[in-house]
This record gives C-alpha cells, sequence and structure tokens, in this order.
C-alpha cells in the first residue's frame, strides 16, 4: 500500500512540476504523497489553476493530460483493511435487482502483495474463505498514453443505426460485430464526436438526438462527423483496458455531445467523463461540451443543476470506490459547483 502511495504521489508530482515549476526540494518533500495530500499542500487554488493551463493546449498535449487522469486511476492503492467486493458466479436471487448483493459479496483486504492481494469474504459461511485478486495493471501516463493512441478508434456515422444505442449484453460474436463498425483513425485524424450517454436511458431518444446533431455537421462541413461510441469503439473482450484509457479517449476528440436522460447524473462513468473535461479547465471545457437534453419528459437538466458526483453510482462497486477516491482527491465541491454553473447557462432549454 506504501508503494501505491509512492506511485502515485511522484507521478502526479511530476506532473504538476512540467508546467508549474515546483522548487525541487518541495518536489522531493511530496514525491511520497496521495493525490489529497498534494492538494492540500499546495493549495486547491494552485492546482486547480496549473492543471487549467495545461488543459487549454492543443489536441495531443491534451491527450497527454488524458493520460494523466488515466494514471491517477490506475494508481488508486490498494490498502490492507479496506473493504472489497466479490463478484458472485450466479446472482442471488434473494436480493432484488438493483440491491449490490445480488452480484456481489463484501470482503475485507487482509494482505497485499506486489502481484495481488487476499480477500477475506465476509458472507456467512463454515470455513473462512480467502480470495486472491491479481493486483490491477498499474502504468505510468506515457504508457497509456502510447496504448491507447495505438487503440484509438471512431465511427462514422453511415455505420451507427438506432439498434446500436439499445442496451444489450451481447454474445461474442456480437460485440465482435459492434466492434467491426470502428475503424482505425486516419494519420492526424481528430474524432470530431465522443458520446457521452447512460446505457438506461431511451435508446430512440438518444440516437434521435444524434441524428439531429448528424445532420447539422453534414449541412455545415460537407460531410457526416465521426463519434467515439464504447460500445464500437472498444474491444468488448478486453473491457478493462478500453475503460482505463478512456480520458485519452474523451480528450482526443474535438467535441463532447452529453446525451442527457433520467439516468445520466446518476452513472458514475457518466460523471467521470464530466470530471475529465470539467474538473481542471471548466471555461474550455463549456466550449467544447455540447448539452443534448432527451425528449423523455423527465427535466434532467434540473438533476444537473443540483448534479452531486458522490451520489452517483456504478456497477462495479470496486470501480466505483476508485473513481471516487481520484474526484474527492482533487475536490469534489468544486467539481460540483462547476457542473451546476455549466447546467445553469441552459436554463430553459430542456
Amino acid at each position: 500500500a506504501t508503494m501505491g502511495l509512492g506511485y502515485l504521489g511522484h507521478a502526479a508530482v511530476a506532473w504538476l512540476s512540467d508546467s508549474c515549476l515546483l522548487s525541487s526540494a518541495l518536489l522531493l518533500g511530496m514525491a511520497f504523497l496521495a493525490p489529497s495530500v498534494i492538494v492540500i499542500a499546495l493549495g486547491r487554488e494552485a492546482v486547480f489553476g496549473c492543471l487549467s493551463r495545461r488543459f487549454s493546449r492543443n489536441s495531443r498535449r491534451a491527450q497527454r493530460d488524458g493520460a494523466f487522469v488515466a494514471e491517477l486511476l490506475a494508481s488508486v492503492p490498494v490498502r490492507v483493511g479496506q473493504k472489497w467486493w466479490l463478484h458472485k458466479e450466479h446472482p442471488d436471487t434473494r436480493f432484488a435487482i438493483g440491491d449490490r448483493q445480488r452480484s456481489w459479496d463484501m470482503g475485507t483486504v487482509v494482505d497485499v502483495q506486489a502481484e495481488g492481494f487476499s480477500v477475506a469474504r465476509s458472507a456467512a459461511t463454515v470455513v473462512a474463505e480467502e480470495v486472491w485478486v491479481p493486483m490491477p495493471v498499474q502504468e505510468n501516463a506515457s504508457d497509456l498514453l502510447l496504448g491507447a493512441q495505438s487503440r484509438l478508434r471512431c465511427i462514422e456515422w453511415e455505420q451507427m443505426t438506432p439498434g446500436i444505442m439499445q442496451r444489450t449484453r451481447p454474445s461474442a460474436s456480437d460485440s465482435g460485430d459492434c466492434y467491426l463498425l470502428s475503424r482505425a483513425l486516419a494519420p492526424g485524424e481528430v474524432i470530431d464526436f465522443f458520446i457521452s450517454h447512460s446505457w438506461d436511458d431511451d435508446a430512440a431518444a438518444k440516437y434521435q438526438r444524434l441524428e439531429e446533431v448528424a445532420n447539422a455537421f453534414s449541412e455545415i462541413h460537407g460531410r457526416y462527423p465521426t463519434f467515439w461510441l464504447d460500445k464500437a469503439c472498444i474491444n468488448q473482450s478486453s473491457i478493462s483496458d478500453g475503460l482505463r484509457v478512456l480520458p485519452v479517449n474523451i480528450m482526443a476528440c474535438t467535441q463532447v455531445l452529453v446525451l442527457s436522460g433520467p439516468s445520466y447524473a446518476s452513472r458514475l462513468w457518466c460523471v467521470w467523463e464530466l470530471f475529465v473535461l470539467f474538473a481542471f479547465a471548466p471555461e474550455e471545457a463549456a466550449m467544447r461540451t455540447v448539452y443534448l437534453p432527451l425528449q423523455t419528459g423527465i427535466d434532467t437538466l434540473d438533476q444537473l443543476r443540483h448534479f452531486d458526483a458522490m451520489a452517483a453510482r456504478c456497477y462495479d462497486p470496486n470501480e466505483q470506490t476508485r473513481l471516487q477516491r481520484v474526484i474527492t482527491a482533487v475536490g469534489v465541491d468544486e467539481f460540483n459547483q462547476r457542473i451546476r454553473l455549466w447546467a445553469a447557462q441552459f436554463q430553459g432549454s430542456s
């Protein structure tokens, strides 16, 4: 756990020093601090100001910044004594759908090694059970960036049908077909739009909004736009690899389409996408982000005006803990306020 904290602190200090010119003595003293301690030591205004300057640069630099955010997430340490949820082989039907215990058993980390860690299952059993969990892959920002760029793909509007926006849990062959709808980027190509959405929201309403965007874009540019859509641009046989570099994918796109439906603000991965954009450079993020409320009869804008990142959830409780720890370390109150201010400018548009 100590090694994990040192790795994370060193990564953050090295990244900050590149643009903020912190003194060598201060850097050395901070090399083994976690992000929250770094933020406290420097002051939130200094950290946010420094990061804002970096996020206002060109696309290549933006992707580097995305890689740093990805490194922060990958570097969250596992500590003895923390909760760790173990996925059940089959759903426990004694618990209702939506109840975490239907699919997960709570455990406690009892030992941490370089290669992995042991989790003692908390469920009532006759014999105490410990489960070995391999340590999540830890990569630095440079490696994450190279990996993301080598796998970066887009899907052209002509390949998108209403069915692609439906929430399904496809078979391997189906997911493979969906991945084949996307293509690798040409040299120097930049993706036009990143699609930020919740799979729980209405597929037809989302596709209708995308169709409006595609047609308007075509009228202006004489071509249809390219998109980054998780279902098509992440190889479904290695989803974790794609999610690990999600910040790079976001920053590789010219604009982000927020397809805001009833469940959007409650889905933590959607919140994470907004965090990558807004946590460090809210002015630029506001210009790059296109708010598109879905026509569902629900005031989704009001949800964003009362946004609370810590109220959002995701299916994997371990991912939820990691995401929330990074958001908290950087400054959840500031992030919440920036999303609320961003939403306030759309008063009357939903």
